[in-house]
């Protein structure tokens, strides 16, 4: 509260002083300038006045006569009168004619500075040459050059050397405050004189600031620079049309502000206090308050730990009131924390439930599934024999049947990744070989009959589960034909794009709404669908999609340019480079020896149809519907070379059933597990129950055909 008061009349002054501030630097600039105007007139002045007297020694007679030693005595007399000046030098374009300092008889030195001498016969008028050091006489100095006409053209030039010094009377009729700088600069910024430490910065270039400043070329300026000793410095400089040489003087920034730091720091110190007073007062007033607002904190800590907070000693009605309300919150809470916890042990039991539903659902389906694969595939092996409509019916059962067990599949998969209960088994793979094998296969089936489709499939190599990406590509390319009229078109594209593998799979069909595409990899979403619900299917293929593509550390996407114009699915998956040599993986061989098969299985119908398509192969089988009989009969058959086994069973699992016939029978025969139970940690389990694969119901002939051919020797 005593800073809420304070806080307008602060900044109101905190405003006031910076203008004051302001003010204060720009009086300072504005003296500073008229004193810079003024040394600059005076500085003009005394260049003036050198250049009117080499201007009238030029006018001697002796020199228009030629008489080269009279003149010589002529500028011996100035100099005399002039003590400020070094030497009088006339010369033409190349030599020296006269030397002042140098007797007639002796040798002329070479021309000090050829390059101004030249500019000056060039432009044919008087001219103020940079300070420079003059070996000759062992210090710095400036020149004054003026030309002698004579034919109406620059015959001759009189050059004045003239002290540096002669100017430093100007500076020292200015007031400068401590460690403040007054300079003089010739046109190319050097030091000519300077208030402070003259004599050890004459003739050298001023501060990099100061060259900053001046470089722009203007007749006057300001700002802030440093001086050559590193001192800070509000600078004023003006240029001179005359001679092109500028006046720069600093004031240092420390003594131009000094007092209005004092100001501040005043201020400052005083709102302090005035805020230390507002406290002092605030906590005499406070005291009435702080004690049954502790109070009432330590009861909001009891409501925290569940106990029933009090009413805290005070007559203030607002204290009083919220004690009330946290009693009545206490009552709230622990009705929350009932319902919640009952609604917690009703969503585990719910989750609970249905995980032993799916996992039910899954067992109870595989099993019929089972039954009715192998049974169209142990028809599908009399084709040749059946009259048309029969051969029709059994394509049907086989199509419909491997359609439901991908259902199945799906809907059980979509499950377990969702939980994040699904891993992956990963290997070097090239993403068009696995698009290539996953078309094959919808082509093999005629999923592809009715529609075309365009493969454009560049090597893109990745680090992947070849089961799920073929998942992966099946989902897709399935989606693009369901939803595509027939007589449309499917594009399918593998190629890389730094760092990814990248999966295109693109449609003519009915396109996307705007409002479905965010939400069209959700589970169960599905597009506008048809009363007959001609295209199938759960609204899972594409959650599938994206959350396999999320475990190989890839995304997908999806685009639509709306109704009726197609969509196009991206998934990207991170590249890997190609493996030294990719060798093809052989297709499942088939045994070429004659086993002797134990099929321990108690659906009977799936154990009868599994046994008369293996017999046909030329197989002998023995079965058994229970674990017990399954153990007894493997004991007491020697020859038995494999087994299948059922999870499943009745009066023993599968898992017990393997462990009986490890020990009776050891590694001597190989057990295969048949399950419609096809988790993760199923088959796991499995292995450690003696298990050497591992098959998920319904088995398709093939699979079955290569655990015989690991029996037969071709492998």
């Amino acid at each position: 509260m005593a800073m809420a008061a304070l806080l307008p009349i602060a900044i109101l002054s905190c405003v006031l002083l910076v203008s004051a501030a302001r003010e204060q630097r720009e009086r300072l600039y504005l003296a500073a300038d008229g004193t810079v105007l003024a040394l600059m007139n005076a500085v003009d002045g005394e260049l003036k006045s050198t250049m009117g007297v080499i201007d009238a020694l030029a006018a001697s007679p002796r020199l228009a006569r030629g008489d080269i030693e009279r003149f010589r005595e002529e500028a011996l007399q100035l100099l005399a009168r002039r003590p400020s000046w070094l030497n009088i030098v006339l010369s033409d374009r190349d030599h020296q004619l006269m030397n002042a300092r140098v007797p007639v008889a002796e040798p002329l030195p070479p021309l000090a500075s050829p390059a101004s001498l030249d500019e000056v016969f060039r432009a044919g008028r008087p001219r103020i040459g940079r300070v420079m050091f003059a070996p000759a006489v062992d210090t710095y100095a400036f020149a004054v050059q003026t030309p002698y006409r004579q034919d109406g053209r620059v015959k001759y030039v009189l050059t004045a050397v003239v002290r540096p010094e002669s100017l430093l009377e100007l500076l020292e009729l200015r007031a400068i405050a401590k460690q403040g700088v007054i300079s003089i600069l010739d046109s190319e910024h050097n030091v000519v004189a300077r208030s402070l430490n003259h004599e050890s910065w004459v003739g050298k270039s001023a501060s990099a600031q100061l060259r900053s400043l001046l470089e722009p070329g203007t007749e006057r300026g300001r700002g802030i620079t440093k001086t050559l000793e590193g001192v800070p410095v509000y600078t004023v400089y003006r240029r001179s049309r005359y001679s092109g040489w500028s006046v720069a003087m600093g004031a240092p920034t420390s003594t131009v502000d000094a007092p209005m730091r004092n100001a501040y720091l005043l201020f400052g110190g005083a709102v302090a206090f005035s805020i230390v007073l507002g406290l002092a007062a605030a906590l005499l007033v406070g005291r009435t308050i702080v004690r049954p607002m502790r109070e009432l904190e330590q009861q909001a800590l009891l409501l925290g730990s569940g106990q029933v907070p009090g009413m805290p000693q005070t007559r203030l009605p607002e204290v009083r009131r919220i004690a009330v309300a946290l009693g009545a919150a206490h009552d709230a809470r622990e009705t929350a924390f009932r319902r919640e916890h009952e609604a917690r042990v009703s969503a585990e039991q719910a989750s609970r439930a249905k995980d032993e539903f799916l996992a039910m659902l899954g067992h109870e389906l595989r099993n019929p599934l089972a039954a009715i694969t192998n049974a169209s595939q142990l028809i599908e092996k009399k084709r040749a024999t059946l009259d048309p409509e029969a051969n029709s019916a059994v394509g049907i059962i086989g199509r419909q049947t491997k359609h439901l067990a991908r259902l199945t599949d799906d809907l059980l998969d979509a499950g377990r990744v969702i939980l994040g209960k699904i891993s992956l088994s990963r290997a070097p793979l090239d993403l068009a070989s696995v698009v290539r094998s996953s078309l094959e296969g919808l082509r093999g089936a005629g999923s592809l009959d009715r529609h075309r489709v365009d493969v454009e499939l560049g090597s893109a190599w990745v680090h992947g589960d070849a089961t799920r990406l073929d998942q992966i590509v099946s989902n897709l390319v399935t989606n693009a034909i369901k939803y595509t009229p027939p007589g449309g078109s499917v594009r399918i594209r593998t190629h890389l794009e730094a760092p990814w593998a990248v999966l295109t799979v693109a449609d003519t069909g009915i396109g996307l709404e705007p409002e479905l595409l965010p939400r069209v990899f959700d589970l169960f979403v599905q597009g506008e669908r048809a009363l007959d619900r001609s295209q199938g299917g759960l609204g899972i293929g594409l959650t599938l999609v994206r959350r396999l593509a999320e475990l190989h550390g890839g995304t997908a996407d999806a685009t639509s340019a709306g109704t009726g114009r197609g969509a196009v699915f991206t998934v990207r998956l991170p590249a890997s480079a190609a493996p030294p040599l990719a060798l093809e993986s052989p297709g499942p061989e088939v045994s070429q020896r004659r086993l002797h098969i134990a099929l321990i299985e108690d659906n009977e119908d799936a154990r009868m149809s599994l046994r008369m398509l293996l017999e046909l192969e030329g197989h002998r089988v023995s079965e058994a519907a229970d674990g017990i009989a399954g153990v007894e009969l493997i004991a007491s058959t020697p020859g038995i070379d494999i087994a299948f086994v059922d999870i499943g069973l009745p009066g023993m699992s599968g898992y017990a059933a393997a462990q009986g016939i490890r020990a009776a029978r050891g590694k001597s025969i190989r057990l295969v597990a048949m399950s419609g139970y096809g988790a993760d940690q199923d088959v796991e389990r499995g292995e450690r129950a003696g298990f050497d694969a591992y098959i998920v119901k319904p088995a398709a002939l093939e699979r079955v055909q290569q655990e015989l051919a690991l029996l037969s020797g071709n492998r």
